[in-house]
C-alpha cells in the first residue's frame, strides 16, 4: 500500500525500494528534492535522540541524512519517517578509517541511552548465544548496523552513514568490528548483536548466525 505522507506535503513519484525484512522503504520527491520514506517509525523521543546523534556524527566527519519534519514539526506521522535521499557509491565497511569512528564515538560521549530501547528477549538458547562471554570493551553510542548497504562514498569524497534505527548505547567494538572483521573478538560481538536484532524478524538468518557461533570457540 502506498504510504500516506500528506503531513509532509505533496510527495510525488513514490516507488517502493528494497528495505529488508524489518521495514518498508519508499523513494519519491518532495518540493523538488528526492526523499526516502521508512516504516515502521520509532517513537518521537527515540527519533529526537537519533537526530541528535546524527548531528554529532556529521561534526565528527561523516555525512548522514537526518530526518525531515512534517509541516507541524513532528519527526513521524502515520507510522512513517521521511529523510533526504543521499547519492553515492556503495562502500565496504573496511573502507572506513577507524579514526573516523573513534572521533564519532568520542563526539557522542555523555549522550544518554536511547529512549524506549530495551533488550530483546530471544527464544531458547539463542538468548545465551547473544550474550557476550566477556565484557566487549568501552561502551557508548554506536551506529550498530555498519554494512555495505548502509554506507556510501559521496561525490564529495565523504563517507555517509545511513539507517540509524539500530543506533544505541553499546560496546564500541561492534562498530570497530566492521572496519577490522578479522578480529575474532570483534566479529563475535558483531554476530551476537546481529543475532539479537534479527531473531524474531529474520529467523532463518538468525539460525545461520547461531550455528556459526556454536561452531566457533570465540571469547
Amino acid at each position: 500500500m502506498t504510504p500516506d505522507l500528506s503531513d509532509w506535503g505533496a510527495v510525488t513519484a513514490l516507488q517502493p525500494i528494497a528495505g529488508g525484512a524489518r521495514r518498508s522503504v519508499w523513494r519519491g520527491r518532495l518540493n523538488g528534492r528526492e526523499i526516502v520514506a521508512k516504516s515502521p517509525a520509532l517513537p518521537e523521543p527515540s527519533l529526537c535522540w537519533q537526530l541528535r546523534v546524527e548531528t554529532l556524527a556529521r561534526r565528527a566527519g561523516f555525512d548522514t541524512p537526518g530526518l525531515l519534519p512534517t509541516r507541524s514539526g513532528a519527526l513521524a506521522s502515520a507510522g512513517w519517517t521521511v529523510e533526504p535521499f543521499l547519492a553515492g557509491a556503495p562502500l565496504s565497511p573496511t573502507a572506513i578509517p577507524p579514526l573516523l569512528l573513534v572521533r564519532f564515538h568520542a563526539a557522542c560521549a555523555g549522550v544518554p541511552r536511547r529512549p524506549g530501547r530495551r533488550a530483546r528477549r530471544l527464544p531458547g538458547r539463542w538468548d545465551r548465544l547473544a550474550a557476550p562471554r566477556r565484557p566487549a570493551g568501552p561502551v557508548g553510542v554506536i551506529h550498530g548496523d555498519l554494512h555495505a548497504g548502509n554506507l556510501l562514498r559521496r561525490p564529495s569524497g565523504r563517507i555517509a552513514l545511513l539507517d540509524w534505527e539500530e543506533a544505541r548505547i553499546g560496546p564500541r567494538l561492534l562498530d570497530l568490528a566492521a572496519c577490522k572483521p578479522g578480529l575474532p573478538r570483534a566479529l563475535a560481538a558483531q554476530m551476537r548483536s546481529e543475532l539479537a536484532a534479527c531473531a524474531t524478524s529474520e529467523p532463518h538468518h538468525a539460525k545461520r548466525l547461531a550455528r556459526a557461533l556454536l561452531a566457533r570457540n570465540w571469547p
